[in-house]
């Protein structure tokens, strides 16, 4: 069985039944340091494992990458925010 949700926009197909976090663990993004929202609410980390995703659910995982210089690594499964610093 499976659900499929909307995540950061494209249609994902998940094993049912399937959390935040286990969305996080199969698409190989739970070490990184990333903001979800489900269904326009943010979650914090720790109830990741408790919120049970639904068929239709819209699910983003966000990153956030600070710096002024290099490349910003593109993950399709991440949405980045960069924030650019800088001197006066």
């Amino acid at each position: 069985m499976s659900v499929t949700i909307l995540l950061n926009g494209e249609k994902r197909e998940l094993p049912s039944p399937a959390s935040v976090q286990t969305a996080a663990d199969h698409l190989g993004l739970s070490g990184r340091h990333l903001v979800a929202e489900l269904n326009m609410e943010i979650l914090s980390r720790e109830t990741w494992g408790e919120r049970i995703l639904s068929e239709g659910d819209q699910l983003e995982f966000i990153g956030f990458v600070g710096g002024g210089a290099g490349q910003v690594l593109h993950v399709p499964e991440i949405k980045t925010i960069l924030s650019i610093r800088r001197s006066l």
